[in-house]
């Protein structure tokens, strides 16, 4: 009889133990290039801060998302906004980034358990979020990378890339709070993955997930469940971490790509298959002078570089300059106007500032820090709204 029982608390034992999720760690899973399991991202600086000491949740290559702690607390937002409408052919998402859920308690308090691990010294602040999407998204011949910041959630708060300031994977490295999110340095409230505060009625049922928020080339992110309920993984998506087929989009079914949250690294995109992708939303607020705080990008820590490569490159910049002129609404501000410039020029939008100073800017003086014809500049703001 004993040894029955033995046996008994053995295979209950055995099976805790397999049923204990396992997931491999992201860290060094950036790439140059769309590839599946990897985040493709414009520019990586290091040096912003996060987590400086690993828990036990991380062992060797893999990490256990049942055994990380939370940051501690329970606070409401009551002041929160959000809306998303359409405007002159544009999708305008309109925020304040206070999330509609509750969040811990930023900073990170030194009685909090999380303290030992990450000392996030940020506090939560409401921010200007105004930006444009396309409203009918096509995908691109070719993918883009991404910056600090690849989407905006229905839930109210930015959606970063996968990694912290130092490259590694923040969902694993990084203490959020029970929503799974944190804020940066600027006090932007944002997630690194996929958070059970963004709602997901459809996929609570085994359906395909619900729209959860937008990604910035304006094609949507959805939760965790594919076709039939299936929860997705890398192996189900594409390099950008999406895939086409029939989605609810803007109140009916329609055949058309969408990018989707899971559990596995890099959670959301892991590169933009648009053929247009407003980078300038990656900038949460704005100056009426290019100059100042508005060249800081909601990635935090990160600068976006704007400059893509090879033919992938070539192509798209002509496109962008294009479709630019569909969206007037971004024009009334120097800031939008020399982003969109350094989106047709391939160069890198702090580049391009420094190179025309002002503004106004000097189009002579950015052709001999640039090495582009100053007329082939001038076309570029031109096209990008500015009015000579």
């Amino acid at each position: 009889m004993m040894v029955r029982i033995f046996f008994v608390l053995l295979l209950l034992f055995s099976f805790s133990a397999c049923a204990e999720e396992t997931l491999p760690l992201g860290d060094g899973k950036i790439s140059n290039a769309p590839q599946i399991g990897y985040l493709w991202v414009c520019h990586q600086q290091k040096g912003g801060g996060g987590a400086f000491r690993d828990g036990d949740w991380i062992q060797g290559n893999v990490w256990y998302p049942g055994r990380k702690i939370q940051v501690q607390g329970d606070v409401a937002w009551p002041n929160s906004k959000l809306t998303v409408s359409v405007e002159n052919g544009a999708r305008v998402v309109r925020a304040n980034d206070l999330p509609k859920h509750n969040t811990g308690v930023y900073p990170v308090q030194q009685n909090d358990p999380a303290y030992q691990y990450d000392r996030n010294p940020n506090t939560i602040r409401e921010q200007n979020v105004l930006f444009y999407l396309p409203l009918n998204p096509e995908e691109a011949q070719y993918p883009s990378c991404t910056g600090g910041a690849v989407g905006f959630s229905l839930s109210g708060a930015w959606i970063f890339n996968s990694v912290d300031g130092e490259g590694r994977d923040a969902v694993a490295h990084e203490i959020q709070d029970k929503c799974s999110g944190h804020p940066e340095i600027k006090g932007q409230y944002h997630y690194h993955g996929p958070s059970p505060c963004m709602k997901d009625a459809s996929g609570a049922r085994n359906m395909h997930s619900d729209l959860v928020g937008y990604a910035f080339d304006g094609f949507g992110i959805y939760g965790l469940k594919g076709e039939g309920g299936k929860k997705l993984r890398n192996a189900d998506l594409d390099a950008c971490h999406g895939h086409k087929h029939k989605v609810v989009w803007d109140g009916a079914e329609k055949d058309i790509y969408h990018y989707h949250m899971t559990p596995e690294y890099p959670y959301s995109v892991g590169c933009f298959k648009g053929n247009w992708v407003n980078y300038n939303a990656e900038w949460g607020s704005y100056n009426a002078e290019w100059g100042s705080q508005g060249m800081q990008p909601a990635g935090g820590q990160q600068m976006q570089t704007q400059q893509m490569q090879g033919q992938a490159g070539n192509g798209r910049m002509q496109q962008r300059g294009s479709q630019r002129q569909q969206y007037q609404q971004q024009q009334n501000n120097p800031l939008l106007i020399l982003q969109g410039a350094a989106q047709i020029l391939g160069v890198n939008a702090e580049t391009l500032r420094q190179a025309v100073g002002g503004p106004p800017p000097d189009f002579n003086q950015a052709a001999r820090v640039l090495g582009i014809p100053a007329d082939t500049i001038h076309a570029a703001f031109r096209k990008a709204g500015a009015p000579n």
